[in-house]
C-alpha cells in the first residue's frame, strides 16, 4: 500500500482543487477556488507553494493549462482561455501578495509565478506581464529562489 505524508497529501489536495475550477468554470467556483489558494500565502512550504502555483495556473488557464496534458486525449489544440481568469490571477497575486512585507508571503509569490511560468507559459496574459513579477522577490534570502 502507497501512504503519502502529511506534505505530500497537501501538495495533491492543492492540485486537485486548481482541477475543480478547470472542470466547473462558473465564476462563482473559481473565486472560492483562488480564495482557498490564495489563503496558503502565509503557510511555509515550497514544495505546498510550487503546488500552489500549479492549481492557480489550472484556475487561469483551464484546460490550457500543462500539467493537463496527461489527461487529453491525443493532439487535440486546446485553444487558450478567452475569459479573463489569468489576469485576474496575476493582478491579485501582483497587487494584493507582491507588496507584503512578510518575507514568507513574497517567497510564496515568487514559487507561484514560477509555478505560471511553468504551467500556462504560453497564455497571453503571463506573456504581457512577467517582468514585473520578481522586481520584488529579490530580498527573500533561500536556497530554492
Amino acid at each position: 500500500m502507497y501512504l503519502l505524508n502529511h506534505a505530500q497529501l497537501k501538495d495533491r489536495l492543492t492540485l486537485a482543487l486548481g482541477w475543480i475550477a478547470v472542470g466547473n468554470r462558473d465564476e462563482t467556483v473559481v473565486a472560492a477556488v483562488a480564495n482557498a489558494l490564495f489563503s496558503q500565502a502565509p503557510t511555509r512550504g515550497v514544495d505546498l507553494h510550487l503546488a500552489v502555483g500549479e492549481a492557480l495556473a489550472c484556475v487561469g488557464a483551464g484546460w490550457a493549462c500543462a500539467s493537463l496534458d496527461e489527461w487529453r486525449c491525443g493532439a487535440v489544440a486546446v485553444p487558450l482561455a478567452a475569459d479573463i481568469g489569468m489576469a485576474l490571477v496575476l493582478q491579485r497575486i501582483l497587487a494584493e501578495f507582491g507588496p507584503s512585507p512578510q518575507p514568507a508571503v513574497r517567497q510564496a509569490v515568487v514559487l507561484w509565478i514560477l509555478g505560471l511560468l511553468r504551467q500556462a507559459g504560453r497564455h497571453p496574459a503571463v506573456q504581457v506581464r512577467p517582468a514585473p513579477c520578481f522586481r520584488f522577490g529579490g530580498g527573500a534570502k533561500s536556497e530554492h529562489i
